[in-house]
């Protein structure tokens, strides 16, 4: 393609270059032969396979951070907050009947239900489940849950605890008197 002195191209210039020089029907890259083509899957597969192990590595490092869970745990979470939010939600007509039944003006009856919504949305907002330790369903829970305290009991030893007990003296006989 002829060039200029100053580096630039004479768009009617190039024009007819690439006319007289360059058969449109030509392709820019052969086809592959079968040979290339097997060659070229084998690269593609191992590439999707180094792609899937570093894929599931990443997975199984985001579950041994606690990054992750398994589904089952979440939908078991999920459902139990929704067990706690429907019973809550559906406790608030029974709990303030008595209160509406002596309230006159529209204003007072908002400002009831306002304060018993927002008591019941910080209710379940406290609502802290505690999450299993990766360790196992023994372990006690994660000591950085934010629920100090909180957590399955210990695992029976069968151990005594506290003092021993004495040791059983023999009976004496006793005399009729």
């Amino acid at each position: 393609m002829p060039v200029l002195n100053n580096g630039m191209i004479d768009v009617e210039v190039a024009d007819a270059w690439v006319g007289k020089n360059i058969d449109p029907t030509r392709q820019t890259r052969p086809e592959p032969t079968k040979k290339q083509a097997q060659v070229l899957d084998l690269n593609r597969e191992r590439a999707r396979l180094a792609k899937e192990q570093a894929d599931k590595t990443a997975l199984e490092n985001g579950v041994r951070r606690g990054e992750l869970i398994p589904r089952a745990d979440f939908v078991k979470a999920m459902q139990t907050a929704f067990v706690h939010c429907r019973a809550k939600l559906l406790a608030i007509p029974s709990k303030l009947a008595p209160v509406m039944a002596r309230i006159e003006t529209p204003l007072e009856a908002q400002d009831k239900l306002t304060a018993a919504v927002h008591e019941t949305l910080a209710e379940l907002a406290s609502i802290r489940g505690v999450p299993e330790d990766p360790g196992g369903p023994d372990s006690g829970g994660s000591p950085d849950s934010g629920d100090e305290g909180v957590g399955a009991p210990a695992k029976a030893d069968r151990k005594r605890v506290g003092r021993p007990s004495p040791k059983a003296q023999p009976r004496s006989k006793r005399r009729a008197g």
